[in-house]
């Protein structure tokens, strides 16, 4: 069986780092956006709750906070508890591997302006 998941998005929180006494973990959430529809005038965001564990959790919190954008890697995990007598399911990522992408939110600026190029002003 195959239980496989990767995301791109962005934090929704800085992730802090849980010390444990043998381990140490990570919980933090991705949003994600979906392609906007034809007649809709925003995208619809989904948010993914995530936790990492001991190497892993360590480069999430000391390298990534909130706004910035991640791909995770990893499968997805059910979480099964009582509240109140009822059976609750709770789905979140388990990730086992990220990848840094581009500039961090904070670090990114605007553009600058395209150059076009014209007989007298040609590229070379």
């Amino acid at each position: 069986m195959i239980n496989n998941i990767t995301i791109m998005g962005r934090l929704t929180a800085d992730p802090e780092l849980v010390k444990l006494e043998a381990s140490e973990y990570c919980r933090f959430s991705i949003a994600t956006a979906r392609p906007k529809k034809k007649d809709a005038e925003t995208a619809e965001t989904d948010f993914f709750s995530c936790i990492s564990w001991n190497s892993t959790a360590n480069i999430i919190a000391k390298y990534f906070s909130k706004g910035d954008m991640i791909v995770i890697g990893g499968h997805l995990r059910n979480n099964v508890y009582k509240k109140n007598g009822e059976k609750r399911v709770f789905t979140e990522i388990l990730v086992r591997e990220i990848h840094f992408t581009g500039t961090k939110k904070s670090e990114e600026q605007e553009l600058p302006a395209v150059t076009e190029y014209t007989e007298e002003n040609p590229p070379f």
